[in-house]
């Protein structure tokens, strides 16, 4: 990405803590910086509010956080839900607390994902490495890393300002759940000490 007199923002990655940017190529320098350089952490920034945005995408951009510009605009009257149709919020705030969206399922599932990724990444890195099951498990994760797009616009999604607007993404969820009973099993089975089950429906 660059400023406005075309100037890469690239150069002050040293100076930053983190670098929030958008998940498209011209961030592919920020991205290289960022995790393979570790010169500051990643953030990925509005890509919708959808639960591979959240969670899968995160793990395979290798980003610790995932935001949207807004969460909520507040622009509906909570009390008349037939205006709700036009609004992009994920929630709202609601007399006694607070009504959420299908957006915000969407982005709590994600981020579950991302947790069960996490932690079956961090029990391997202490799991033999000549130990079958845990090569199993690497094995899958390896082969769910190349099966995941590069960027969200590859399976029709989007990033940017478009993003926020984002949330029906019925036809690309179909894997998520068989993958996460797949990880959950690894876990259990790492801890277990035990052969891991196969969830067939994961590697369809």
């Amino acid at each position: 990405d660059r400023d406005g007199f075309n100037r890469p923002y690239t150069l002050m990655t040293p100076l930053l803590d983190v670098v929030a940017t958008h998940s498209w190529p011209r961030s592919d320098d920020f991205a290289y910086l960022c995790t393979v350089e570790k010169l500051a952490d990643m953030w990925t920034y509005n890509n919708g509010f959808t639960r591979f945005a959240h969670g899968f995408y995160l793990w395979k951009a290798k980003a610790l956080g995932h935001w949207q510009w807004v969460y909520s605009w507040e622009v509906a009257n909570a009390h008349v839900p037939v205006f709700f149709a036009r609004d992009t919020s994920a929630a709202y705030a609601f007399p006694g607390g607070f009504l959420d969206t299908l957006k915000y399922e969407h982005v709590a599932e994600g981020i579950d994902d991302h947790r069960y990724l996490e932690l079956l990444e961090s029990m391997l890195k202490d799991a033999p490495k000549d130990d079958a099951f845990a090569k199993d498990a690497r094995a899958f994760l390896k082969v769910l890393e190349e099966f995941l797009p590069q960027y969200p616009h590859d399976t029709g999604q989007v990033t940017g300002a478009e993003a926020g607007g984002v949330y029906d993404e019925s036809k690309e969820t179909g894997y998520f759940e068989p993958w996460r009973r797949q990880i959950a099993e690894y876990i259990a089975a790492i801890k277990e000490k035990r052969a891991p089950k196969k969830v067939d429906a994961a590697w369809a």
